[in-house]
């Protein structure tokens, strides 16, 4: 069973048509806290200087499940990284963790899937004992909301 969520009343941070930067998260590349620290201050710095303000980022990927933190543990990369985000739910099948971990189809059964590391071993299981890992949204605000120079 789900938890329900209930969002705190406050000042409006985001409206409908606010400008936005989608963030997109290479395959295979580390998501030390360092490195992601790094690369969101940097492309704060390239969209400030190329587009003006914006008002928050945004993301949405399988990396943002919330369940991830049950199966992988609260001090992973991943959970670290998908804790940045305030997170809402969207649409999602499931498939892409079997395209980005495994590389193959979303109907391969887990028995049957490419082992490459222990974090594919560990996604494995989870989805051969009948968990899912579906795809979530978030939202964080840059260091200097509407300061860009």
């Amino acid at each position: 069973m789900r938890e329900k969520t209930t969002l705190p009343k406050t000042p409006l941070v985001l409206a409908k048509d606010d400008p936005v930067v989608d963030i997109h998260i290479p395959s295979g590349g580390p998501l030390t806290p360092e490195i992601c620290d790094r690369d969101i201050a940097l492309g704060e710095d390239i969209f400030c200087k190329s587009f003006g303000d914006f008002k928050a980022f945004v993301c949405q990927s399988w990396l943002l499940d919330v369940n991830l933190e049950k199966i992988l543990g609260k001090k992973t990369n991943i959970t670290r990284f998908g804790d940045r985000f305030t997170r809402y739910p969207f649409k999602s099948n499931g498939a892409d963790v079997y395209e980005y971990v495994f590389m193959q189809p979303s109907d391969t059964p887990p028995d049957k899937l490419n082992i490459k590391n222990s974090f594919a071993k560990t996604i494995q299981k989870h989805l051969a004992g009948g968990g899912h890992i579906y795809g979530a949204g978030g939202i964080f605000l840059p260091r200097r909301i509407n300061k860009c120079l």
